[in-house]
């Protein structure tokens, strides 16, 4: 029996995660969470393996997030599963501790997939992302692009600025200082090459 924990802060999506796994032949939800800390609590009360993990979620950053999960629990398969966009958003996470990725746009067949792949110490993308980061190995141009030289936290900075996100909200949502999220803005532009966020 795999058991699944399911993080999300949206509660139509962690029942209808629920009913997709409830369908699935060895699968249980043994727990759910709508935030970062709740998933670190409810992780460290009910025994999972495979947890699913939305991207935005109040609280800690997801990189933060995965960091303190894969310490405290370094067998446990974590997927994202995510809105956002893949190609912008799986590898970060897959480097920074995470068994895989899968949009929410994506089949239940193609989730459950994911699953039993990672429970079973597999790695999954989609097929879609795996072409793509195979031909871009094969690439004679190994130039990196720029965003690619951010840090994880300048990442996520850059993405909510992205998105017209004032650095009071950042803060807030990072669980940082303004001053820090300034520091982080500073650093984007320069590193960047950008006079404006715009």
């Amino acid at each position: 029996m795999i058991r699944v924990f399911i993080a999300d802060d949206h509660p139509i999506v962690r029942e209808g995660l629920k009913g997709i796994l409830g369908a699935c032949e060895g699968m249980e939800v043994v727990g759910e969470a709508s935030s970062g800390v709740e998933a670190l609590e409810g992780l460290r009360a009910l025994p999972a393996d495979v947890a699913l993990l939305d991207l935005s979620m109040p609280g800690p950053g997801v990189f933060e997030l995965l960091e303190q999960i894969k310490s405290e629990h370094p067998r446990l398969r974590i997927l994202v599963v995510s809105m956002q966009p893949e190609e912008i958003w799986a590898v970060r996470t897959l480097k920074a501790g995470a068994s895989g990725f899968v949009a929410k746009d994506r089949s239940p067949e193609e989730l459950e997939a994911a699953i039993r792949r990672i429970d079973d110490g597999g790695r999954y993308v989609s097929q879609a992302l795996a072409e793509r980061l195979a031909l871009g190995l094969l690439e004679e141009d190994s130039a990196t692009p720029p965003h690619e030289r951010l840090s994880n936290r300048e990442y996520e900075v850059l993405c909510l600025l992205g998105e017209g996100k004032i650095v009071k909200e950042i803060a807030a949502q990072l669980s940082l200082s303004p001053k820090t999220v300034s520091t982080y803005r500073s650093r984007l532009l320069e590193k960047l090459g950008a006079k404006t966020t715009a």
